[in-house]
């Protein structure tokens, strides 16, 4: 029988995630699990609740109650890094990158942030996601049945982990993706909109943003090899959506050992609205202005500061340095064999 120790974010998806652990602990108990919850509090409440249980080492899995701004407090703490700020809320998750750092590098926030490799993932609780928020990539992506917390819950309960990849970007860990450019623009954007999140509210954001957007200047090195130009936004994943179903890097895997790069260079308003829907089907790669790579490190480096995010939290708002780089099989979260 398990032991589970779940963290709830009582803000995301308006008020879904209340609703989802309602129906997943009874579930829960019933397997025999032994289960204590906590609920957030405030930003970067979840990455201490989760460095905490996993520090105390009596928990077989550590279960994430939100969208993926909690998901990703959660493995920041599982991890050993503290995350804080108050810079934004995705879909009203506990957690926010913390402020601009030396260079507006954006570095992570809070006493906890690691300078050296994750844990053992032996050594550390199993991750459980009961989804909640507005966009979940993360749980579709192990295969966590979508807004149904009990389904979900019996996963948890007989489930076996799945090792995955985990991303790190200027010292915050990250489980979908890390975006630059338009794309921390929108992130920052949403996190000043008060309500439910969700792809309305992202539009809403785009649309707001697009006008007094300009393309920067960065050189991007992806493992050693140097591209420099204009470019409208980096995206770097370890997995294929973000953003709540955005198909940005579409032949990404969390557990293939490699970042996806996908770069729009310099366009103009309407060429992006006109890419946005193939984005979102994922049939964008091979378009004009639009180009792919994989590797292990991604470094960008521009005289044009731009808002990065990371899993759609803003991990600073004014980055001209970006390193990010992949710890291979660094965590053991509970999903359907892939």
């Amino acid at each position: 029988m398990r032991s589970c120790f779940a963290v709830v974010n009582p803000r995301a998806g308006g008020g879904r995630a209340i609703r989802a652990w309602a129906a997943a602990e009874p579930v829960l108990a019933a397997s025999g699990a032994r289960v204590a919850v906590a609920r957030t509090e405030h930003p970067g409440h979840a990455s201490a609740l989760a460095r905490a249980a996993a520090a105390d080492g009596g928990w077989d899995v550590v279960v994430a109650v939100g969208g993926d701004g909690t998901v990703n407090e959660v493995v920041n703490g599982l991890l050993g890094t503290l995350v804080g700020g108050v810079e934004a809320e995705e879909d009203g998750a506990a957690g926010a990158g913390g402020p601009a750092g030396p260079d507006g590098a954006g570095a992570a926030a809070g006493p906890g942030r690691l300078t050296s490799a994750p844990p053992d993932p032996a050594a550390i609780p199993w991750l459980g996601v009961i989804p909640a928020g507005s966009g979940d990539d993360f749980a579709r992506q192990l295969g966590v049945p979508y807004r149904d917390g009990a389904a979900a819950a019996r996963l948890i309960a007989s489930g076996s982990p799945i090792a995955v990849d985990v991303g790190r970007a200027n010292g915050r860990w990250f489980v979908a993706g890390v975006g630059w450019g338009l794309d921390g623009m929108v992130a920052q954007a949403v996190a000043g909109i008060h309500g439910r999140r969700g792809p309305a509210m992202y539009l809403r954001a785009l649309a707001g943003v697009l006008p007094r957007f300009a393309p920067a200047h960065v050189d991007i090195e992806v493992d050693g090899r140097t591209v420099p130009g204009y470019v409208t936004l980096v995206a770097v994943t370890n997995g294929p959506s973000y953003g709540g179903g955005y198909w940005i890097c579409p032949h990404a895997r969390i557990d293939d050992g490699q970042l996806d790069l996908c770069v729009a260079d310099a366009m103009g308003p309407l060429r992006v609205l006109w890419l946005l829907p193939k984005v979102r089907r994922g049939t964008h790669l091979g378009q004009r202005k639009v180009w792919y790579a994989r590797g292990r490190h991604v470094a960008l480096v521009s005289r044009d500061p731009r808002p990065a995010h990371a899993d759609g939290e803003v991990i600073g708002t004014a980055v001209t340095r970006l390193e990010v780089t992949l710890a291979p099989g660094a965590l053991r979260a509970i999903g359907l064999p892939r």
